[in-house]
């Protein structure tokens, strides 16, 4: 019997229609609404344009293959605004952990049984409803009132992330509130000795990390910290909002970089881990959704985010309290990070990742040769070395700083610019418009 009421929209994603078909009878049996997609490109445009409440999906798709379009799928919806749901012919171990790497919330293989699938589904949409309604509890303000908050921009175990405005500036601007969700309010007492020391490592990471970003940001490239606090029980980071576009969004638009935008890329990426390593801060997490690509001055910037206490508080709590436990993302962390022992060079096998991304379209496996793993082939032989250099999955075969690129990189920008037929700009992707990119060169410091 049909429910009078629309339980959600479902978004089958499958390039056999007789897949499709066969959940959709039973999704409309059951009283929900259902979309239907065959390839990874109509699957986008459903995700993006007619806002379905959960994806069904296969791995095995035309165009892009799954864990492409689920990559896609998570740069522009969350996992609390959309949960995803493999339903795939591939029934591998390593199909299984890519996919719950890459923000897939459930993972089932055919042949399948329709009510099985149907249970998972109503499973996981309680389970979105139930962290909406934690979210719903979140208050307007916080801050003593000054901060307003405007909606949920992201979400993590350990934390939730708010674009806000703040009330005590002229104009309200925008600004960043991440609250670090350790426990759920003051009442959710747990008076074991290994919680205890939970807590203790929450505040104390939390005071430390939030005494490291008010000297770091103060580069003009890293969001600025505007105020941390404790406020009923949980803790608070302020940061400024940075307008622009993630290379993440660029990456899924196909924008390709030539070697001189990806050498002015480095130039500027290196000098922001100068400044942070100098620190003593290891980024932990650089990949393409931390990196906004930005316009200031007539000139292209790039801003390193997510410099939040939650990466660390994540890390500590993790080695001291569950032993073995990755934090990162493991298309960009190298070996000696997966194995929970980071080196600050860790950040610059990150980033070469990131630049080989941003040129070629591909990311190769990890260990492999950027030469035969690129498909046709790399556009100046000068940066391929360097990064081919970054990327040593070895790390003492890695370039061992920040600025060890950077002396590197640098004088080979001035030569891709002199080669140049038109020395002065370069053409380059800004949120929707092609600008240019100012030729000026980049300061060693």
């Amino acid at each position: 019997m049909t429910s009078a009421k629309r339980l959600g929209k479902i978004l089958l994603v499958d390039r056999d229609p007789a897949v499709n078909q066969q959940l959709r009878s039973h999704l409309e049996q059951a009283g929900y609404s259902v979309l239907e997609a065959q390839s990874s490109t109509e699957a986008l445009e459903a995700v993006l344009h007619q806002f379905p409440d959960l994806v069904v999906m296969e791995l095995a798709l035309p165009e892009l293959n799954g864990l492409e379009l689920l990559q896609m799928i998570r740069s522009a919806r969350s996992r609390i605004e959309l949960p995803v749901l493999i339903l795939s012919s591939y029934n591998d171990a390593a199909a299984m952990v890519a996919a719950f790497d890459l923000g897939a919330d459930d993972y089932l293989t055919k042949p399948f049984v329709p009510e099985v699938v149907l249970a998972r589904i109503c499973s996981q949409l309680a389970l979105v409803a139930a962290q909406q309604a934690r979210v719903s509890k979140q208050p307007n303000r916080v801050g003593n009132g000054r901060y307003q908050i405007q909606r949920l921009i992201g979400i993590g175990g350990f934390s939730q992330t708010y674009l806000a405005r703040d009330t005590h500036r002229p104009g309200n601007p925008l600004c960043v509130v991440k609250q670090l969700r350790w426990r759920e309010n003051e009442k959710e007492k747990d008076h074991t000795e290994k919680h205890k020391k939970a807590a203790e490592i929450v505040k104390a990471a939390f005071e430390r990390e939030a005494e490291i970003l008010e000297k770091i940001s103060h580069h003009p490239n890293i969001p600025k910290l505007l105020a941390h606090f404790e406020e009923g029980g949980q803790f608070y980071t302020v940061q400024d909002f940075v307008r622009g576009s993630s290379l993440q969004k660029h990456a899924n638009r196909g924008v390709i970089w030539s070697p001189v935008q990806t050498a002015y890329f480095l130039c500027e990426l290196l000098k922001i881990l100068v400044f942070v390593h100098q620190h003593g801060v290891i980024h932990g997490d650089i990949k393409p959704s931390n990196i906004i690509q930005t316009r200031r001055d007539k000139r292209t910037h790039f801003v390193l985010i997510d410099f939040g206490a939650t990466r660390h508080i994540n890390n500590q709590l993790a080695q001291d309290l569950f032993p073995g436990v990755f934090i990162g993302t493991r298309d960009y962390a190298p070996p000696e990070q997966l194995s929970g022992s980071p080196r600050f060079n860790s950040d610059i096998f990150a980033l070469g990742r990131v630049a080989v991304k941003m040129s070629t379209g591909v990311l190769p496996q990890i260990g492999g040769s950027l030469a035969e793993a690129i498909p046709f082939g790399f556009g100046d032989p000068r940066l391929l070395a360097i990064l081919e250099r970054m990327v040593a999955p070895d790390a003492d075969a890695r370039y061992p700083t920040a600025q060890a690129v950077l002396d590197e990189i640098l004088p080979l920008y001035r030569q891709l610019m002199a080669e140049r037929s038109q020395p002065s700009r370069q053409p380059v992707l800004v949120g929707q418009e092609e600008v240019e990119l100012t030729a000026a060169e980049p300061s060693l410091r």
